[in-house]
């Protein structure tokens, strides 16, 4: 649903909105920020990036024309997300793929010439953070091929990368929880893979701006059912005004666990909470031990020990859950579709942070 924005808020900040086909954006503080959205790649377009990106596997769905573009008008900084550019980086990482259990049984029961052999990352798992360049002036650009023209030196082009450089500021998430009024919000799917129903590969980015700043989260987030879970996300945050050289920070953080630590977790959390002292002897044990004493309790139950009733339909509840997280499957593992509930459970195994200053 598209976000209702107040025109006296939109006054007050000197900002215009605009809305043009599938292009939508907004004006504000020498800033232009727009989104893209349209339908996914074509199927000769699909060959196209296949060509180009020298591969004969992408994802299911590609949204080859969605983007996020912010551009900071009098220095020409242009900072954009696009799928492309993304998979590059994919390609460029070439992790090992991820093996799910069925695919381990399934080689297992069969003959090596009937196996499947994955020599690419299924998962699309990509270090993308975002692409810039910076526009030279037109004058500037004519000059320098006026001067590779007579001295024959190398070839000039019209834009030239920017230089992200390593910072120990961070993000003040403290001014972005402030109740600040939204005045252009938006949500950009770059591209998406179900796994073959085994879990999910998604890679989005969403974008506000508020009066005295813009903010944006890119997050790819990987679910292999019963394998692996990994999140990787960069925010870029900018405040408007405060120097005459804005500057935008960039915060990338990589976390990743396999369902199996995250259900060692599960087990020593719930068990101590609701039993107490035995939650060593439950986490440590083998099954056949946890068996026993929930046989014991079972006894005591029986006998007529009426603080036992209670306590045995609790254990007997978490006795189950501690099957399923043998299995691989934490207790609460629907709620680990939801990648803003698991990252606070992912351990971090990548985190930096930069600053691009931008010269007017």
């Amino acid at each position: 649903m598209e976000l209702e924005v107040d025109e006296n808020d939109l006054k007050a900040a000197g900002a215009e909105l605009f809305a043009e086909g599938g292009r939508r954006g907004i004006r504000i503080n020498g800033w232009l920020i727009e989104t893209r959205r349209h339908s996914i790649l074509n199927s000769s377009t699909f060959q196209e990036w296949e060509q180009k990106l020298d591969t004969s596997h992408l994802p299911e769905m590609v949204f080859g024309e969605n983007t996020l573009i912010l551009k900071h008008l009098s220095s020409g900084t242009n900072i954009h997300f696009n799928a492309f550019d993304a998979l590059r980086g994919w390609k460029q990482e070439a992790l090992p793929p991820v093996e799910v259990p069925a695919a381990a049984k399934w080689k297992f029961r069969s003959k090596p010439s009937q196996q499947v052999i994955l020599d690419y990352d299924y998962t699309f798992t990509t270090p993308y953070c975002g692409s810039g360049t910076i526009e030279i002036d037109k004058d500037l650009y004519e000059f320098l091929m006026r001067s590779y023209i007579m001295n024959e030196g190398e070839t000039s082009k019209e834009t030239s990368d920017i230089h992200w450089e390593d910072c120990k500021d961070q993000i003040d998430v403290v001014a972005l929880a402030s109740k600040e009024p939204i005045l252009f919000y938006d949500e950009v799917v770059l591209y998406e893979d179900e796994l073959a129903d085994n879990g999910v590969s998604l890679l989005t980015i969403k974008v506000r701006v508020m009066p005295s700043s813009w903010f944006l989260l890119l997050r790819f987030w990987l679910r292999v059912d019963g394998v692996l879970i990994r999140l990787r996300e960069t925010r870029m945050h900018c405040v408007f005004g405060g120097s005459t050289n804005p500057i935008i920070l960039r915060e990338s953080c990589w976390r990743e666990s396999t369902f199996q630590a995250l259900s060692a977790v599960a087990v020593r959390g719930v068990l101590m909470v609701e039993v107490g002292s035995l939650e060593f002897a439950l986490v440590i044990v083998e099954d056949m031990v946890v068996w026993w004493i929930w046989v014991m309790v079972w006894c005591l139950k029986v006998w007529g020990w009426w603080p036992f009733d209670a306590l045995m339909m609790e254990f007997g509840g978490r006795w189950w859950w501690f099957w399923e997280m043998k299995k691989g499957h934490p207790f609460d593992s629907g709620a680990y579709g939801d990648p803003s509930f698991i990252s606070q459970k992912l351990p971090i195994i990548m985190h930096k942070t930069q600053k691009l200053v931008i010269s007017s």
